[in-house]
């Protein structure tokens, strides 16, 4: 994915509403240049139905502020997804990208909802 950093949106956190017939864990891709990507930890399940917001700030994904994020989920015995938009992390930032993910274990739909703005999880 190639956009220039000045045109990526900025993120404190990310919600996933899982509504799949599965349980899911986020992960982050993370990366300080945009070229050299990292894997973090994963969150705890996210069981369906259930809507869950990671705050970036949690130490368990260490990402660091200015760092490119792009959303990973995992499907327990199934597919993982990797989402198509690229943020930049952005500490104490209220702006929350929202995705639903949805489908069976083998063949997750995973959809970006949009930006909101929520309170800070801390």
């Amino acid at each position: 994915m190639e956009t220039r950093e000045g045109e990526l949106k900025k993120i404190g956190q990310v919600r996933l509403e899982n509504a799949g017939n599965f349980s899911a864990r986020v992960q982050f891709k993370s990366s300080a240049d945009g070229v050299n990507w990292k894997v973090t930890e994963h969150s705890d399940d996210i069981l369906a139905p259930d809507t869950k917001t990671i705050n970036l700030e949690d130490a368990r994904y260490n990402v660091q502020d200015g760092d490119h994020v792009i959303m990973d989920v995992v499907v327990l015995w199934g597919e993982e997804t990797i989402a198509s938009e690229e943020f930049i992390y952005e500490q104490r930032n209220p702006n929350t990208a929202a995705y639903h993910i949805r489908g069976t274990p083998n063949k997750p739909i995973l959809e970006y909802e949009g930006m909101l703005q929520e309170a800070i999880i801390q």
